[in-house]
C-alpha cells in the first residue's frame, strides 16, 4: 500500500477546498511537458529547475491558492492557461530578471509577501 507524502496530503486538502469553492483544480503535468519546461528553462535561464519542484509539477501543474502562486510549466502573458493563469516558470523568471538582483535565482513562486527562490 502506497502512503501519501506530506505534500501530496496537503495538495489533496487544497484541491478539496478549491473544488468546494468551484475553483479549478490543476492536474499534474505529464513527463513530456516537464521535459519541455526543463529544456526551455535551460535555454532561457541557464538552469534546470530543481527536482523537488518538478515532483510538485507532476502532482499539480502550478498552483494558485489563497495568495500563493507556484508557477506552472508553460503559461505566459501571450499563452494563458484556462482562467488566465499566466505564471509559467520561464515567463515569470524572465519578468523577475528585469531587476538584475534576481538573475542568480530561479523563482518558483510567490505570494502576497514572499518569493520562493532557488539559489
Amino acid at each position: 500500500m502506497r502512503t501519501m507524502s506530506s505534500i501530496e496530503d496537503l495538495l489533496q486538502r487544497v484541491n478539496e477546498d478549491k473544488a468546494q469553492a468551484h475553483e479549478r483544480v490543476r492536474a499534474g503535468a505529464p513527463d513530456a511537458r516537464i521535459d519541455d519546461l526543463c529544456a526551455r528553462s535551460q535555454a532561457a535561464l541557464g538552469v534546470k529547475p530543481p527536482e523537488q519542484y518538478l515532483k510538485f509539477l507532476r502532482l499539480s501543474d502550478g498552483l494558485d491558492y489563497n495568495g500563493l502562486v507556484v508557477y506552472d510549466c508553460a503559461s505566459s502573458p501571450s499563452a494563458k492557461s484556462p482562467k488566465d493563469f499566466w505564471q509559467g516558470l520561464v515567463a515569470a523568471n524572465q519578468a523577475w530578471r528585469d531587476n538584475a538582483f534576481w538573475n542568480r535565482f530561479l523563482i518558483l513562486g510567490d505570494s502576497d509577501m514572499d518569493i520562493f527562490a532557488f539559489d
